[in-house]
């Protein structure tokens, strides 16, 4: 209208500032930041950037930090050597407790993400170099059994090097057992042929008779 042309610029903007003050919940993202560090930190980012930029601007910039974040999350890959604990009869860090059996010439690993082409080689460099760990302690490794359970998503480059990582253990006489996987990730593994060098195990009762790994002795006489 005419009329707000003789208005300041000064006034305008304070009236859309106090206009938008209730779209503002700093509470909200002092929460999300208590709750998830990452999201609090991705939520102030975007409101910050707003501020200063176009609110579209704000959200792209917003969703390429999440993406960043996701990224460094899902390649700083802990892998971590497991045992059987004893009494609940489950795989376990070897770092928990004696509770937890392991066995000399069998070597149990759990990578804690999925694998995808971003963390794959990350996650066989550092299987062997528990291996080679492990041998150079004096023990052969014969057999290398891989937790599954937190690998909910593979990518076709993740599969291949698996299989083609695999295939090479099995050329120096150590079979690789999957445990616990994903009916997607063991769909995709099937669909490659990879499970003629990659053993499916369903549990930890069939993964003690195929390796032949013995149950504690829980007598206390």
């Amino acid at each position: 209208a005419p009329a707000l042309a003789f208005i300041p610029l000064s006034t305008l903007a304070a009236i859309i500032i106090v206009s938008i003050l209730d779209l503002i919940d700093i509470k909200k993202i002092r929460a999300m930041y208590r709750l998830s560090r990452t999201d609090g930190i991705v939520a102030a980012i975007t409101f910050g950037t707003a501020l200063m930029l176009k609110p579209d601007d704000a959200v792209l910039i917003g969703v390429i930090f999440a993406l960043a974040l996701f990224m460094h999350r899902m390649v700083r890959v802990k892998v971590r050597i497991l045992g059987i604990e004893s009494t609940w009869n489950i795989l376990q860090g070897v770092e928990t407790g004696d509770s937890v059996q392991t066995f000399p010439d069998v070597l149990m690993v759990r990578a804690e993400t999925s694998a995808f082409y971003g963390n794959i080689e990350i996650i066989i460099r550092k299987i062997d170099e528990f291996i080679s760990r492990t041998e150079t302690e004096g023990t052969s490794v014969k057999a290398l059994v891989l937790d599954c359970s937190s690998i909910t998503y593979m990518d076709l480059a993740g599969a291949e090097l698996l299989h083609e990582y695999a295939r090479t253990l099995k050329g120096e006489n150590i079979g690789v057992y999957a445990i616990y996987m994903h009916r997607s990730v063991l769909g995709l593994l099937s669909r490659m042929d990879a499970l003629d060098d990659i053993t499916p195990v369903h549990n930890i009762a069939e993964m003690r008779q195929i390796l032949d790994l013995q149950e504690p002795n829980t007598n206390s006489m």
